[in-house]
């Protein structure tokens, strides 16, 4: 707590806060920090972290199946973590079910029904593009990579990584 009074907005420390529930067994906390973290959250990992903790809740509820969405939507962000297909084992043996991708509405009920972000908090997105455009224009070139590559992290689109391009030849 005392960390997070010095840098609220740090997602490491807020990660770390939501551990100690998770270790307690304390997951109405543990989701509600979860929550909180996710509005600072602006790397790919930490965002992965996030739905899998999101699961590693509705699983304690034993709501399987809505965990599984949660746990897709973290491959989602971090595609290589070993953890949230650990956890995809790990329901389909205790609760006997397959692990399926879920659709586009299952995802909209999920966040809907939990209060789940749907994503990266467009906040941030916005403030690491717009940053990047600004050390454009000051011609930081070093800087706007930076924050063009947290932004396309974030959203990898054919835009952002186009900038991206133009900026490795400057």
């Amino acid at each position: 707590e005392k960390a997070l009074r010095w840098n609220p907005v740090s997602s490491g420390i807020w990660l770390e806060y939501a551990e100690v529930f998770k270790c307690l067994k304390m997951t109405d906390e543990l989701f509600r920090t979860t929550k909180e973290l996710f509005q600072y959250a602006y790397q790919p990992e930490y965002i992965a972290k996030c739905y899998r903790n999101f699961g590693y809740c509705l699983i304690e509820e034993k709501k399987y199946r809505d965990a599984v969405i949660c746990y897709f939507m973290s491959l989602m962000y971090d595609s290589e973590s070993m953890q949230a297909e650990e956890e995809l084992m790990y329901i389909r043996e205790t609760a006997g079910i397959e692990p399926a991708l879920p659709s586009q509405e299952d995802i909209i009920r999920l966040c809907r029904t939990y209060g789940i972000p749907s994503g990266p908090n467009p906040e941030v997105y916005d403030m690491a593009y717009s940053a990047g455009q600004i050390m454009i224009e000051k011609n930081d070139y070093r800087n706007a990579r930076y924050f063009l590559e947290i932004a396309y992290r974030l959203r990898p689109t054919d835009k952002n990584r186009e900038m991206l391009e133009r900026l490795k030849m400057n």
